[in-house]
């Protein structure tokens, strides 16, 4: 399984003794050089790291060598979880290994630097940029193993609740029970819990105008810009959902955050029982960007990847019911809005309050006693 190397420069034109040097890192294993002689530099030049050769025939000279594998070994401020994933790219080739007991075992590419990226449950940890490897060699993770106490106000361990992480970056929550006041949430890698945005359109405004879209990484790439200050507009969903100004004469890449949540709102009866089949608009304020969705037999309509921002909450239910309110999507808003409606259920298309059913009920006996009042009115007595 030896590699051969035959790309060596033509040498027609130039006269002179010529020598080929061949790079060994520790990983490299050298089979055999055809067309060439042993030989030192002239000059007692370095070749500390290299094997020198006198070229006797530049028309036939073919490098024989192989790769050895390395092991790179991974630690972490606390213990490394048993499986982690690892992205490594040499040039253009990227190629996906199973990282196992804090082990990932490859043979490295010669074409340097090679950019190894670790994951941990499809969260980036880290990426390391590697210009000579060598075995056995050592890199350290920022990855922890995290565990959270919760106590009451008295701090003592609180015996039972919920604890709800909720994420800005992803939009979406993780919920622990708690039992004992201390939960473990597991590995944890340090810094922003950030998640790509694709297909997110990014333009790039000064004089002219650039546009591209995200890949599945989130990353839109632009070439040939100008080393200028420019206005950066972000959209998602036929929406913007960002909007800012980006310095391009001292840096090469910039990263956006657009914070958003993913918000619930539930609709209860005034008997507490979920509104199923009702369309829930959420607007933007002032934008004229809105989105509908349908609740479903429990009453919930769930937007998701909602930025934070204004919103106004819309619906009907039934032809003669229309509910509508303003609200502000922050961090500090709950993501479940439960909104009890003056309901109690509809007929005909037609929604039925307290007031409405009383009215009706009050209808119904004053109908019914009528009748009966007519009934007995009209009865005609024989007697003998």
């Amino acid at each position: 399984n030896y590699i051969e190397y035959t790309e060596i420069d033509d040498l027609d034109g130039i006269n002179g003794t010529y020598y080929l040097l061949v790079f060994k890192p520790e990983y490299f294993q050298l089979i055999g050089v055809t067309g060439v002689s042993n030989a030192t530099l002239p000059y007692n030049l370095s070749s500390n790291t290299r094997l020198v050769y006198k070229i006797i025939n530049k028309e036939n000279i073919v490098v024989k060598y192989e790769l050895k594998e390395v092991k790179m070994l991974f630690s972490c401020k606390t213990s490394c979880p048993s499986s982690l994933k690892g992205l490594v790219k040499a040039g253009e080739k990227i190629r996906e290994y199973e990282i196992t007991s804090s082990i990932l075992s490859l043979k490295p590419s010669l074409n340097t630097p090679v950019t190894v990226t670790i994951y941990f449950e499809n969260n980036k940890v880290k990426d390391f940029r590697i210009f000579s490897f060598h075995d056995y060699m050592m890199l350290e993770l920022p990855l922890s193993l995290v565990t959270v106490y919760v106590t009451d106000i008295e701090n003592k361990p609180l015996k039972s609740g919920t604890l709800i992480i909720y994420s800005l970056s992803t939009a979406e929550k993780v919920e622990y029970p708690i039992e004992t006041g201390e939960i473990s949430l597991g590995f944890l890698p340090e810094g922003d819990y950030l998640q790509a945005i694709k297909d997110a359109i990014v333009v790039l405004e000064d004089s002219k105008k650039y546009q591209q879209v995200t890949n599945k990484d989130g990353l839109a790439f632009f070439s040939q810009l100008p080393l200028k200050k420019f206005n950066i507009k972000v959209f998602y969903e036929n929406r913007e959902v960002y909007d800012g100004i980006l310095d391009f004469s001292s840096q090469t890449e910039a990263k956006i955050v657009v914070e958003a949540k993913t918000l619930t709102i539930k609709l209860l009866n005034s008997l507490g029982n979920p509104i199923p089949n009702v369309e829930v608009t959420l607007e933007l304020q002032g934008d004229g960007w809105s989105k509908t969705v349908l609740t479903d037999e429990k009453g919930r309509a769930v937007f998701s990847f909602v930025p934070l921002d204004k919103y106004v909450i819309k619906y009907n239910i039934g032809i003669n019911y229309k509910y509508e309110k303003e609200i502000i999507l922050s961090k500090e808003q709950p993501d479940l809005i439960t909104i009890e409606n003056d309901v109690i259920f509809t007929i005909f298309d037609y929604a039925v309050n307290a007031n409405i059913l009383v009215i009706f009920i009050f209808l119904v006996l004053i109908i019914a006693v009528s009748i009966k009042f007519l009934k007995k009115g009209g009865e005609i007595e024989i007697s003998r």
